[in-house]
């Protein structure tokens, strides 16, 4: 089914009673609910169980550096992510290795963090602060990558979603979305269009709790859990070291 973003907020409209079935909203009042229904998109970008799926993406990474920019414009030139999920490192002969993902108080405890060693094991992630001018993230490298192979390092975003641009454009989210947008901003237009001081109608609350409860259901993924085998190695786990070599006996 082909839906126009114009028609979905005809229906908003329709939905809260500020206009009858042969009715059409006036052009500046289409324009403001289609930025309505952009920060709707915006607030569901940062709710990881509204976006079906972390976006793949590749970077080489440069010997002997270990501090990469990403944004628009940047050393990884694409939109900055407001989260990284997961991530891994691939050589030049195509052989793939994890790579863990680590949190930037951790890693500025590290005393090695300079240390340059071969390919890069974790990677950690700074979105920087909330307001930028330019928004741009910073992804560090531990080990900082040697000259030894070229390395390409591949991570999974959680992406902005990409907002409307004109009534004309086709909403292109899976179908389970539509009805999700369409309370949504029934639910924003609400207090805009309704001066009477009634409640957001409990139907269309109703319509719209269960629209989003089955996109969080569809997005739900489950955990997987790992157990560390004994072997008989230098490397094996060690309860009492921890993984950050710390000393917790």
């Amino acid at each position: 089914m082909v839906v126009l973003v114009g028609d979905l907020i005809k229906k908003s409209f329709r939905d809260i009673g500020a206009l009858k079935m042969n009715e059409a909203p006036a052009a500046s009042e289409i324009a403001d609910a289609l930025n309505d229904l952009n920060y709707i998109l915006d607030q569901w970008s940062i709710e990881s169980l509204m976006v079906l799926a972390s976006i793949m993406e590749n970077f080489p990474l440069t010997a002997g550096k270990y501090i990469y920019t990403i944004g628009y414009g940047q050393d990884f030139n694409t939109s900055k992510p407001s989260k990284i999920d997961n991530a891994f490192i691939q050589d030049a002969l195509n052989v793939r290795y994890p790579c863990d993902i680590i949190d930037k108080g951790i890693y500025d405890t590290y005393e090695d963090s300079l240390i340059s060693t071969a390919r890069p094991t974790e990677i950690i992630y700074d979105p920087g602060p909330t307001q930028q001018t330019s928004q741009m993230g910073i992804i560090y490298a531990y080990p900082i990558p040697d000259a030894s192979i070229v390395y390409t390092l591949f991570i999974g975003q959680q992406k902005p979603l990409t907002e409307f641009s004109v009534p004309t454009d086709t909403v292109i989210f899976q179908s389970a979305y539509y009805m999700a947008l369409r309370y949504s901003l029934d639910e924003v237009l609400w207090p805009q269009y309704r001066d009477d001081g009634k409640p957001f109608p409990p139907h269309l609350k109703g319509m719209k709790a269960r629209a989003m409860g089955n996109i969080v259901a569809m997005n739900t993924r489950p955990g997987t859990m790992m157990v560390d085998l004994p072997k008989k190695s230098r490397n094996a786990y060690d309860i009492y070291v921890g993984p950050y070599s710390g000393n917790y006996s």
